[in-house]
């Protein structure tokens, strides 16, 4: 992955783990932005940007490889898990619908 979609993930990860409402979403946050080589300064500069950003997100996810996808589908996956809302459910599948993350497409 680039370090442009490995922000964007960690970003993504951000809003689905809920990262501000509980501790195991910070978790699943702080381990993913290890992992992937990403600081919290780096997503929080593309969560304070303008709305349209997200279709730019978007398409940059849409562009990654399938093995890259899969990665990263892993990591949107456990954030959603960590959060447990309905709310983080219906994020994960808009981003998997919009991006072509589904395992019929990976």
């Amino acid at each position: 992955m680039t370090t442009t979609e490995k922000t964007y993930v960690a970003t993504f990860v951000a809003y689905l783990a809920g990262v501000y409402k509980t501790p195991q979403g910070l978790k699943v946050f702080a381990d993913t932005c290890r992992e992937l080589g990403v600081t919290s300064r780096d997503v929080q500069a593309c969560i304070s940007t303008e709305p349209a950003f997200k279709s730019t997100m978007y398409n940059t996810l849409r562009l990654m490889s399938l093995d890259d996808k899969k990665q990263a589908r892993q990591y949107m996956v456990s954030a959603a898990l960590a959060d447990g809302s309905y709310v983080s459910a219906m994020i994960l599948n808009e981003i998997f619908e919009e991006c072509n993350m589904f395992d019929a497409v990976i």
